[in-house]
């Protein structure tokens, strides 16, 4: 089949035409106020602000970083079934994913961050850090004492 210029714009229209709705289809995220680091798309899932301290950085440079971070409660913490936990996710130390593109330049054990949790309970793993903000070391967090999720 001889592709002439009729086609060949034809098939321009039907690609951007997908990629239109491909992007108007996208779950956007809460405005957080946050810069978003990820150059890739994020995950789908619930999303949440949430802020903490850095306990560790594991993995760092390496496409599976991972962040121990002691955070403050999750309020509306929803679980498996899609319903907000009663009384929210309670404030305690655990390991997140960071997503891909997701920069940690500039983080280390001890910094206080923003970021936007997104939890997706059909995925392996089934949260990832998909923006990060440093905040202030004045910052008041509130955590209570260092406490491990339990697998």
């Amino acid at each position: 089949m001889k592709r002439t210029p009729r086609f060949r714009s034809q098939a321009a229209t039907i690609v951007l035409a997908v990629a239109v709705v491909s992007v108007a289809c996208g779950v956007p995220a809460h405005d957080t106020g946050a810069k978003a680091t990820a150059e890739t798309s994020a995950p789908a899932g619930d999303r949440y602000t949430v802020r903490g301290l850095v306990i560790e950085i594991q993995d760092a440079g390496q496409a599976e970083a991972r962040l121990r971070i002691q955070h403050e409660a999750i309020p509306d913490f929803k679980g498996m079934d899609g319903k907000a936990w009663e009384g929210g996710m309670e404030s305690m130390t655990m390991i997140f994913a960071v997503a891909e593109g997701v920069s940690l330049d500039g983080i280390a054990a001890g910094d206080k961050l923003e970021f936007v949790l997104v939890m997706d309970w059909d995925k392996k793993p089934t949260q990832w850090i998909t923006e990060i903000v440093k905040l202030p070391a004045e910052t008041q967090l509130s955590v209570g004492p260092v406490t491990e999720a339990t697998p």
